[in-house]
């Protein structure tokens, strides 16, 4: 562990949750949802995500790490983790990580790519690390 100057100490590394809602009045369209980023507060390294849909079925995408120009988010962005469920139930673990250091200041995104659960609500939590 360390020992900080005020005599705390922390025994490991700390662990956070990147949280995203999407909703929608119909299925969740296929693009990317930048309108529900998530700014890292520390450099970090990404250890899973845990999903749930409100429709039984596939859902796939990724969550990306926006690129430098704030603005415009889907410039220049990089894969971080991609997911794939398939139908068996509304809830789902995906551990493969395709980007896992990620700086702080970074902002991170879902990319939908295919919604053929017709889903009209999502929710990903991405587990991560100071690093």
């Amino acid at each position: 562990g360390i020992t900080f100057g005020d005599d705390t100490t922390q025994k490991g590394a700390a662990k956070n949750v990147a949280t995203f809602t999407i909703q929608a009045s119909s299925a969740i369209t296929s693009d990317q949802k930048t309108n529900a980023m998530y700014r890292m507060p520390y450099n970090a390294t990404l250890l899973g995500l845990q999903g749930k849909i409100t429709a039984n079925g596939n859902m796939r995408g990724t969550i990306d790490i926006a690129g430098p120009d704030f603005g415009d988010p889907t410039t220049g962005h990089v894969q971080a983790i991609s997911f794939m469920h398939t139908s068996g139930g509304n809830t789902f673990d995906h551990a493969s990580i395709d980007q896992a250091s990620v700086d702080a200041g970074d902002y991170l995104y879902v990319d939908i790519s295919n919604n053929a659960s017709g889903s009209t609500g999502a929710q990903f939590f991405v587990t991560y690390e100071t690093r």
